[in-house]
Protein backbone atom coordinates (compact mmCIF):
# COMPACT_ATOMS: atom_id res chain seq x y z
CA UNK A 1 0.00 0.00 0.00
CA UNK A 2 2.73 2.54 0.86
CA UNK A 3 4.92 1.57 -1.96
CA UNK A 4 1.58 2.34 -4.37
CA UNK A 5 0.96 5.54 -2.46
CA UNK A 6 4.82 6.60 -2.79
CA UNK A 7 5.19 5.78 -6.23
CA UNK A 8 1.79 7.65 -7.47
CA UNK A 9 2.09 10.47 -5.20
CA UNK A 10 -0.88 9.87 -3.38
CA UNK A 11 -1.81 9.80 0.10
CA UNK A 12 -1.48 6.40 1.74
CA UNK A 13 -5.45 6.89 2.85
CA UNK A 14 -6.31 8.31 -0.73
CA UNK A 15 -4.86 4.65 -2.28
CA UNK A 16 -6.85 2.64 0.86
CA UNK A 17 -10.04 4.68 0.45
CA UNK A 18 -9.88 3.61 -3.68
CA UNK A 19 -9.00 0.08 -3.04
CA UNK A 20 -11.95 -0.17 -0.53
CA UNK A 21 -13.95 1.02 -3.10
CA UNK A 22 -12.83 -0.98 -6.44
CA UNK A 23 -11.75 2.24 -8.07
CA UNK A 24 -8.32 1.17 -7.79
CA UNK A 25 -7.49 -2.53 -8.29
CA UNK A 26 -5.96 -4.31 -5.96
CA UNK A 27 -7.23 -7.80 -4.01
CA UNK A 28 -6.45 -8.61 -0.46
CA UNK A 29 -4.62 -10.85 0.75
CA UNK A 30 -4.36 -12.26 4.70
CA UNK A 31 -5.29 -8.82 5.32
CA UNK A 32 -3.06 -7.10 3.27
CA UNK A 33 -3.35 -5.18 0.06
CA UNK A 34 -1.73 -6.43 -3.08
CA UNK A 35 -1.51 -4.61 -5.96
CA UNK A 36 -0.19 -5.63 -9.72
CA UNK A 37 2.26 -3.12 -11.29
CA UNK A 38 0.59 -3.42 -14.57
CA UNK A 39 -2.54 -2.88 -13.72
CA UNK A 40 -2.25 -0.09 -11.31
CA UNK A 41 -0.34 1.85 -14.31
CA UNK A 42 -3.37 1.56 -16.52
CA UNK A 43 -5.56 3.11 -13.47
CA UNK A 44 -3.25 5.97 -13.15
CA UNK A 45 -2.99 6.73 -16.82
CA UNK A 46 -6.61 7.13 -17.00
CA UNK A 47 -7.75 8.67 -13.45
CA UNK A 48 -4.76 10.08 -11.70
CA UNK A 49 -5.22 13.38 -13.20
CA UNK A 50 -8.70 13.85 -12.02
CA UNK A 51 -8.28 13.64 -8.48
CA UNK A 52 -8.78 15.85 -6.15
CA UNK A 53 -5.62 18.16 -4.49
CA UNK A 54 -6.46 16.54 -0.90
CA UNK A 55 -5.69 13.02 -2.04
CA UNK A 56 -2.34 14.39 -3.25
CA UNK A 57 0.92 14.28 -1.23
CA UNK A 58 1.95 17.59 -0.58
CA UNK A 59 5.45 17.19 -1.69
CA UNK A 60 7.99 14.06 -1.41
CA UNK A 61 10.49 13.92 0.94
CA UNK A 62 13.26 16.18 1.51
CA UNK A 63 15.81 14.99 -0.96
CA UNK A 64 13.98 12.92 -3.34
CA UNK A 65 14.96 12.07 -6.41
CA UNK A 66 14.72 14.35 -9.46
CA UNK A 67 12.60 12.50 -11.97
CA UNK A 68 11.82 15.19 -14.61
CA UNK A 69 15.36 16.19 -14.75
CA UNK A 70 16.59 12.80 -15.80
CA UNK A 71 13.98 12.52 -18.88
CA UNK A 72 13.57 15.31 -20.07
CA UNK A 73 16.01 18.10 -22.34
CA UNK A 74 16.20 20.15 -25.06
CA UNK A 75 16.26 18.19 -27.73
CA UNK A 76 12.98 16.27 -27.13
CA UNK A 77 10.85 19.46 -26.21
CA UNK A 78 9.46 21.51 -29.15
CA UNK A 79 7.86 25.41 -28.42
CA UNK A 80 5.54 25.18 -29.88
CA UNK A 81 4.84 21.95 -31.52
CA UNK A 82 4.10 22.24 -35.15
CA UNK A 83 1.20 19.88 -35.17
CA UNK A 84 -2.75 20.50 -35.46
CA UNK A 85 -4.59 17.29 -34.86
CA UNK A 86 -4.05 14.71 -32.79
CA UNK A 87 -2.77 11.97 -34.78
CA UNK A 88 -0.07 15.00 -35.73
CA UNK A 89 0.80 15.80 -32.68
CA UNK A 90 1.89 12.03 -31.76
CA UNK A 91 3.54 11.86 -34.47
CA UNK A 92 5.85 14.84 -34.01
CA UNK A 93 6.33 13.66 -29.94
CA UNK A 94 7.44 9.98 -30.76
CA UNK A 95 9.85 12.01 -33.18
CA UNK A 96 11.01 14.01 -30.75
CA UNK A 97 11.41 11.39 -28.28
CA UNK A 98 13.25 9.58 -31.22
CA UNK A 99 16.28 12.30 -30.98
CA UNK A 100 17.37 10.93 -27.49
CA UNK A 101 18.73 7.78 -29.19
CA UNK A 102 17.34 5.17 -27.29
CA UNK A 103 13.84 4.26 -29.11
CA UNK A 104 14.18 0.87 -30.43
CA UNK A 105 11.25 1.24 -32.43
CA UNK A 106 10.00 4.59 -33.34
CA UNK A 107 7.18 3.17 -35.71
CA UNK A 108 6.08 0.78 -33.46
CA UNK A 109 5.95 3.12 -30.92
CA UNK A 110 3.86 5.63 -33.14
CA UNK A 111 1.56 2.84 -33.74
CA UNK A 112 1.11 1.94 -29.88
CA UNK A 113 0.74 5.48 -28.35
CA UNK A 114 -1.92 5.67 -31.32
CA UNK A 115 -3.87 2.58 -30.67
CA UNK A 116 -3.77 3.62 -26.63
CA UNK A 117 -5.38 7.06 -27.43
CA UNK A 118 -8.37 5.62 -29.27
CA UNK A 119 -8.94 2.97 -26.59
CA UNK A 120 -9.15 6.21 -24.15
CA UNK A 121 -8.06 9.52 -24.15
CA UNK A 122 -5.21 10.26 -22.22
CA UNK A 123 -6.36 14.01 -21.87
CA UNK A 124 -6.59 15.82 -18.38
CA UNK A 125 -8.26 18.38 -16.92
CA UNK A 126 -6.18 21.91 -17.20
CA UNK A 127 -5.25 21.13 -20.92
CA UNK A 128 -3.20 18.63 -20.26
CA UNK A 129 -2.05 15.03 -21.93
CA UNK A 130 -0.10 13.04 -21.10
CA UNK A 131 0.12 10.20 -24.12
CA UNK A 132 2.01 6.65 -23.40
CA UNK A 133 1.60 3.25 -24.54
CA UNK A 134 0.46 0.19 -22.62
CA UNK A 135 3.64 -1.82 -23.32
CA UNK A 136 5.62 -0.28 -21.13
CA UNK A 137 9.46 -1.02 -22.02
CA UNK A 138 9.15 -2.06 -25.33
CA UNK A 139 10.03 0.69 -26.72
CA UNK A 140 12.87 2.34 -25.08
CA UNK A 141 16.17 1.52 -23.84
CA UNK A 142 18.59 2.52 -20.76
CA UNK A 143 16.52 4.94 -19.16
CA UNK A 144 13.35 7.01 -19.20
CA UNK A 145 12.57 9.70 -21.86
CA UNK A 146 10.36 12.67 -21.27
CA UNK A 147 8.82 14.29 -25.05
CA UNK A 148 7.37 17.36 -24.30
CA UNK A 149 5.62 20.92 -26.26
CA UNK A 150 2.98 22.96 -26.29
CA UNK A 151 0.73 24.02 -28.96
CA UNK A 152 -0.27 27.47 -29.52
CA UNK A 153 -3.40 26.75 -30.21
CA UNK A 154 -5.53 24.14 -28.13
CA UNK A 155 -6.98 21.24 -30.18
CA UNK A 156 -9.55 18.71 -29.26
CA UNK A 157 -7.60 15.64 -27.78
CA UNK A 158 -10.69 13.90 -26.16
CA UNK A 159 -10.63 15.73 -22.46
CA UNK A 160 -14.05 14.69 -21.17
CA UNK A 161 -15.40 18.08 -20.74
CA UNK A 162 -14.66 18.80 -24.47
CA UNK A 163 -11.87 21.61 -23.38
CA UNK A 164 -9.32 22.07 -25.57
CA UNK A 165 -5.06 20.59 -24.82
CA UNK A 166 -2.50 22.58 -25.63
CA UNK A 167 0.22 20.84 -23.57
CA UNK A 168 1.79 17.35 -24.32
CA UNK A 169 3.86 14.96 -22.36
CA UNK A 170 4.90 11.99 -23.93
CA UNK A 171 5.90 9.50 -21.52
CA UNK A 172 7.91 6.11 -22.22
CA UNK A 173 9.60 4.49 -19.39
CA UNK A 174 11.44 0.81 -18.78
CA UNK A 175 9.49 -0.50 -16.44
CA UNK A 176 6.14 -0.36 -14.97
CA UNK A 177 7.13 1.34 -11.09
CA UNK A 178 9.13 3.64 -13.46
CA UNK A 179 5.96 4.41 -15.32
CA UNK A 180 4.13 4.65 -11.49
CA UNK A 181 6.97 7.32 -10.51
CA UNK A 182 7.06 9.48 -13.50
CA UNK A 183 3.20 9.53 -13.87
CA UNK A 184 2.34 10.58 -10.45
CA UNK A 185 5.56 13.14 -10.77
CA UNK A 186 3.90 14.53 -13.65
CA UNK A 187 0.69 14.86 -11.81
CA UNK A 188 1.90 16.48 -9.31
CA UNK A 189 3.72 19.47 -11.06
CA UNK A 190 1.11 20.22 -13.54
CA UNK A 191 -1.81 20.35 -10.83
CA UNK A 192 -0.03 23.32 -9.92
CA UNK A 193 -1.34 26.42 -11.91
CA UNK A 194 1.69 28.65 -11.05
CA UNK A 195 3.74 25.58 -13.37
CA UNK A 196 1.05 25.64 -15.76
CA UNK A 197 0.50 29.20 -16.46
CA UNK A 198 5.02 28.75 -16.56
CA UNK A 199 5.31 26.45 -19.34
CA UNK A 200 2.47 28.32 -21.09
CA UNK A 201 4.41 31.81 -21.29
CA UNK A 202 7.99 30.40 -22.32
CA UNK A 203 8.90 31.26 -25.90
CA UNK A 204 11.48 28.59 -26.13
CA UNK A 205 12.19 24.75 -25.26
CA UNK A 206 15.40 25.77 -22.90
CA UNK A 207 13.23 27.45 -20.73
CA UNK A 208 10.16 24.90 -20.92
CA UNK A 209 12.76 22.70 -19.66
CA UNK A 210 14.09 24.77 -16.84
CA UNK A 211 10.48 25.95 -15.91
CA UNK A 212 9.59 22.03 -15.28
CA UNK A 213 13.03 21.47 -13.84
CA UNK A 214 12.26 24.61 -11.12
CA UNK A 215 9.28 23.17 -10.08
CA UNK A 216 10.62 19.89 -9.55
CA UNK A 217 13.13 20.92 -7.63
CA UNK A 218 10.90 22.98 -5.27
CA UNK A 219 8.29 20.48 -4.67
CA UNK A 220 11.42 17.70 -3.94
CA UNK A 221 12.68 20.58 -1.54
CA UNK A 222 16.39 19.76 -3.04
CA UNK A 223 18.46 22.03 -1.23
Amino acid sequence: MADVASALGLDVRAVERLAQSGDLPGRKVEGAWRFRSAEVADWAGRHLGFLRGRDLKRRPAPGAELLVHLALDEETVAVPLAATTRRSILSQLVELADRSGRITDARGLLDAVVEREKQQSTALPGGIAIPHCSQVGTYVQERPILAAGRADHGIPFGDPAGRLTDLFFLLCCTSYRQHLLYLGRLSRLLSDAAVLDKLRAVDTARKFVGALCEAEEALCAVD
